[in-house]
């Protein structure tokens, strides 16, 4: 990584201690690859990780981004009456059970296109 080795020394510290990051820039500075380089780290020292990328598309849907990541609705209660933080915890547990222990580092590409709920 020719150049970024302070960027990359900054966002592994980051993701070993377990706290968010937000890689910022002009588009093709290469924000995705460094991105993508702290997720091979993470991989390689036992973490999970997911990946969403965040679209214009899916931005009017709440938590559009990570459809595909989120289980399927329960069929056993209304969601529509869920409010967004009992949402968002349930899809956050779903989430991290599949980890089976793992910690999960979840990448989101294009953050800034996120719906407001998936923003929080």
């Amino acid at each position: 990584m020719v150049g970024r080795s302070k960027d990359f020394a900054q966002l592994i510290a980051a993701v070993a201690a377990k706290r968010g990051a937000v890689i910022t820039g002009p588009p093709g500075v290469g924000k995705t690859t460094l991105a993508l380089s702290a997720v091979a780290w993470a991989e390689q020292h036992g973490m999970t990780h997911r990946r969403a990328s965040a679209t214009r598309a899916a931005q009017g849907l709440p938590f559009g981004a990570f459809a595909s990541l989120l289980p399927s609705e329960r069929s056993d209660a209304d969601t529509s009456r869920e409010d967004l933080g009992a949402l968002l915890g349930r899809y956050a547990r779903a989430m991290a059970e599949e980890t089976q222990g793992r910690p999960l580092l979840v990448f989101v590409d294009d953050a800034h296109l996120l719906d407001e709920g998936s923003a929080i």
